[in-house]
């Protein structure tokens, strides 16, 4: 009889694993080709953005593979898109743009795939992790700066790194996972010592040495970013900080995004203005208020930390990176969504917080109301998402990565040593130099 259970909690375990296992193939093949698909007018396919070009793709093609993996730039490491870059460079020049949009997909469709595992801590609801896992993958705030873009990969990380600590299995899969988020994360971005209290808490649950092996990777990381922080100086401020900016960016790009979406705040803007912006912030503080008075304590202890977090995220890359930049124009000809990549974070962080309040709710109703209410937030994030799936920014402008090959190649033949690349259009004026010899 011991022989026959044994055998049927393995077979039990093998369903499950194989479950897991299709679970987590499916999301990453749908959000990696939803990613891909979302960019308006010129393809992700044929665009190299910004730093991925400019900075992390060119030191790549001037430089050994390994010797560029640890080079700060603007201060801190970026392991993630260096070896983004680097696989880059190591494949034809043609290839460059459809690696760099690819292998960012890929990775944040894992990292989507990464939460809806770890997020069963504290979400219940199959459909309410898919929710969160959805809004990862394909948030709205992250059709402009971060779509298809590995310099920008360390935001997504921020996110997964949280739930990296808050996640506590120690299997050996989960365990793996764990670690290589804590590592990508800490090395891609300095901003995850804010998590350092989430890592020694993880630390201080559990008394066996496999319980110390995540913080300690976080330990690992987060001081070798510090250390090459020592070395090349502080992080650079992009604009002017203004504390009285913080409330109302918060409100317009934070709570409005994650009412509307970005697509459709320009519109409410322009039509109520900073009514809009507040109304919608009363909204989800009031939704929060009500959640955190109707759910047991557990519950309410991490929205609050969720909360505490969206807060704090959003205020300190404020205050690292510059808030003028972020203001809203005053009319169609000035508006812009510059500083996207700010929000994707804190935006998320109060998604968490509702859905485990939902969660929560749910596991207190019976009947109906039990499997309608996690569906229904599902569908409200399917709606969301879908509404604000096609996004127009300074991107979709080009120039695409194929032109400029071409026009770099045509110099070359001129007899020019070497060929200048544009990677985003003016005026921002990324590019990278490139050795005709590369060209040929």
């Amino acid at each position: 009889m011991s022989t026959l259970t044994d055998r049927l909690c393995l077979d039990r375990q093998t369903d499950n694993r194989i479950k897991v296992a299709g679970a987590v193939a499916l999301i990453v093949a749908v959000a990696t080709v939803l990613q891909l698909a979302r960019q308006a007018a010129v393809s992700a396919w044929d665009t190299v953005w910004a730093e991925d070009g400019s900075v992390f793709l060119a030191d790549a093609l001037e430089h050994p593979f390994f010797s560029t993996f640890f080079e700060p730039h603007g201060g801190y490491l970026h392991l993630v898109p260096r070896l983004v870059a680097g696989l880059a460079a190591s494949l034809p020049l043609e290839l460059a743009a459809p690696t760099f949009n690819m292998v960012s997909a890929l990775v944040v469709s894992l990292l989507a795939a990464f939460v809806y595992l770890a997020s069963a801590s504290k979400l219940q609801a199959r459909s309410s992790r898919l929710a969160l896992s959805t809004l990862v993958a394909l948030l709205p705030a992250a059709g402009s700066e971060l779509l298809g873009n590995a310099a920008n990969l360390h935001f997504y990380l921020i996110f997964a790194c949280f739930w990296a600590l808050m996640w506590r299995s120690d299997s050996r899969g989960a365990l793996g996972a764990r670690v290589a988020v804590v590592l990508a994360t800490t090395l891609s971005d300095p901003l995850a010592v804010l998590l350092a209290p989430l890592a020694l808490a993880d630390a201080l649950a559990r008394r066996s040495r496999r319980a110390l092996v995540v913080p300690g990777a976080f330990v690992f990381g987060l001081a070798l970013q510090l250390a090459a922080i020592a070395a090349s100086g502080s992080p650079e401020r992009l604009t002017r900080f203004d504390p009285a900016d913080v409330v109302p960016l918060f409100a317009l790009r934070v709570a409005g995004s994650l009412t509307v979406g970005d697509r459709f705040i320009d519109d409410l803007w322009f039509a109520f203005g900073k009514g809009f912006s507040y109304g919608v912030l009363g909204l989800v503080a009031a939704g929060l208020v009500a959640g955190v008075a109707l759910s047991p304590r557990r519950t309410r202890l991490f929205a609050a930390v969720c909360i505490a977090y969206s807060v704090l995220f959003f205020v300190v890359f404020l205050a690292g990176r510059g808030s003028a930049g972020m203001r809203p124009g005053t009319d169609e000809a000035t508006w812009h969504l510059a500083g996207a990549r700010f929000t994707y974070a804190p935006i998320l962080f109060l998604a968490a917080a509702f859905l485990a309040m939902l969660d929560a709710r749910v596991c207190s109703v019976a009947g109906v109301r039990r499997v309608l209410l996690p569906r229904i937030a599902l569908g409200a994030v399917t709606i969301l998402v879908a509404a604000n799936f096609s996004f127009r920014s300074e991107r979709s402008l080009g120039p695409t990565w194929s032109s400029e090959l071409s026009a770099a190649r045509e110099d070359c033949a001129d007899g020019d040593p070497q060929a200048h690349l544009r990677v985003a259009p003016a005026p921002f004026g990324f590019g990278l130099t490139i050795a005709c010899r590369r060209l040929t």
